[in-house]
């Protein structure tokens, strides 16, 4: 999941969208008053960001905002206070609150957007000297231009394009949107400490620890196999030359058993209950239980790994960079 959404692999938010069915989906979109969702958007585009009349960059960033915010929606306003002429408060800043998002769930989600910044499409756009978290989005024949991201204080977004939809040369979500996001963002933060984003639950003792795991054991194994070979080679040097056993060929190392299945706990694929606990399995899209090993089942060769191709950001529907 941490890579889908940092490389905009397009086609797990769609995957994940139909399980989840665009009833529920959408629901989340209602929840924090999105205005615009039809009957048309209850299809598996809308999983893209292919909605009949879009939405609105304020829309947008309260979206997101909830996220940063552990899961909990704040209607947006410009107002922080009205009073009267003789300075008494007749209007505050209270605003009502409702949780959208379980709170590990949100910080899931936060942390994978933290890594498009590292290593995503957002790569660039990395705010020196304080956290920050975001996702790039570009449409169609390049006519409009997300990057919504944020920081432990602030949430921004910004899109570019035209009123009448029009290409526009070299727009990508990292490109123009990007830029002015980082402009904006680097002043907007200036001076402020640097606190973090939270740690969702169980980010400390898994994230790694699976992968490093996985790749250090067949070394392992190889080093036994090899000391076992020496073993069985060399006969010992306390019998007699004319009662030695002959040196036999020591058995070949069976090959290596194909990896095993990610492991649940991985929190880089962070997956978690009622759309957002800790403890529903990935969903691994390229692993075929048909292939498992069966008791008995001897491997003949290791599963050639997949390749993965760049996303380019061409021909997706939506968020295509």
């Amino acid at each position: 999941m941490r890579k889908a959404v940092a490389k905009s692999k397009n086609t797990i938010a769609w995957k994940l969208f139909e399980e989840l069915s665009p009833t529920v989906g959408l629901s989340y979109l209602k929840n924090m008053n999105f205005q615009k969702i039809v009957s048309r958007d209850y299809t598996a585009a809308a999983s893209l960001g292919g909605l009949t009349y879009g939405v609105s960059p304020l829309e947008m960033v309260s979206g997101f905002a909830a996220i940063e915010n552990d899961g909990i929606y704040r209607e947006p306003t410009c107002i922080v206070k009205i009073t009267d002429a003789e300075g008494k408060e007749i209007v505050s800043d209270e605003i009502e609150e409702k949780t959208i998002y379980t709170q590990n769930a949100a910080r899931m989600m936060v942390s994978c957007m933290e890594s498009v910044m590292t290593e995503g499409t957002g790569a660039g756009l990395k705010l020196q000297g304080i956290s920050c978290a975001g996702k790039t989005g570009t449409t169609n024949d390049k006519k409009d231009g997300w990057f919504v991201g944020f920081t432990p204080y602030y949430t921004t977004g910004v899109w570019v394009g035209c009123d009448n939809p029009t290409p526009i040369q070299d727009l990508t979500g990292s490109s123009y949107p990007g830029v002015i996001w980082k402009d904006y963002m680097t002043w907007a933060n200036d001076g402020l400490e640097d606190i973090g984003f939270k740690d969702y639950k169980g980010a400390s003792s898994n994230k790694g620890d699976t992968t490093q795991s996985e790749e250090e054991e067949p070394e392992e194994e190889e080093e036994e196999e090899i000391k076992e070979e020496e073993t069985e080679v060399k006969p010992s040097d306390d019998v007699d030359d004319d009662k030695k056993p002959p040196v036999t060929q020591a058995p070949k190392p069976s090959k290596p058993v194909p990896s095993k299945k990610p492991n649940n706990n991985n929190d880089s694929n962070g997956e978690s209950e009622d759309f957002g606990g800790d403890n529903t399995p990935d969903q691994d899209p390229g692993w075929d239980e048909d292939e498992n090993n069966q008791p008995g089942d001897v491997p003949e060769e290791d599963p050639p790994e997949e390749d993965v191709p760049e996303d380019g950001g061409d021909g997706e529907v939506v968020e295509a960079e």
